[in-house]
């Protein structure tokens, strides 16, 4: 009895260790989507890096299997050959599998090249004076605080300073 069971337990730790070992060598995939439309879809990259709500961390071939909670701020995806995409997200969770595919999903995402510094300080502006006159424990207030939240994210992403 001992010896089956012994053998399976052989069996079964080869068997994960030839998972793990396939996991490592395979290549880095990337599914980002957002509710109405695919950014990317299965597609192979060098790195993934995003903005963790413990803070930024990147995503490689081999990476350890993870849930995360994203933030407001930037995915950046490397891909084979190192061109760079940068994107910003308002927040949003990702999931990086055992096989090297890692799932990101978020409610918006913006190429940074599609952002408008100018209208981005209009509305933090716009925020901002809300956030001061709304009544404190209000909806209003609570809206107004997250828009100040995203719309500084949006301009530190841009480098953009006193924001």
């Amino acid at each position: 009895m001992f010896r089956i069971v012994a053998r399976r337990a052989y069996s079964a730790s080869r068997m994960v260790r030839a998972a793990e070992t396939a996991a490592v060598e395979g290549d880095l995939i990337v599914n980002f989507s957002t509710p109405h439309e695919p950014i990317v879809s299965k597609k192979v990259v060098d790195m993934i890096t995003l903005p963790g709500e413990s803070g930024v961390y990147a995503i490689t071939k081999g990476h350890a299997p993870t849930i995360s909670q994203l933030q407001p701020g930037v995915v950046s995806i490397t891909n084979v050959g190192g061109d760079v995409e940068n994107y910003f997200i308002p927040g949003g969770y990702a999931l990086t599998h055992e096989n090297n595919t890692t799932d990101i999903t978020t409610p918006e995402a913006y190429a940074l090249t599609d952002l408008d510094e100018n209208a981005i300080k209009t509305a933090l502006a716009n925020a901002q004076k809300a956030l001061s006159t709304e009544a404190e424990g209000s909806e209003g207030k609570q809206v107004a605080q997250i828009e100040v939240d995203t719309l500084s994210a949006m301009g530190r992403a841009l480098g953009m300073t006193g924001v």
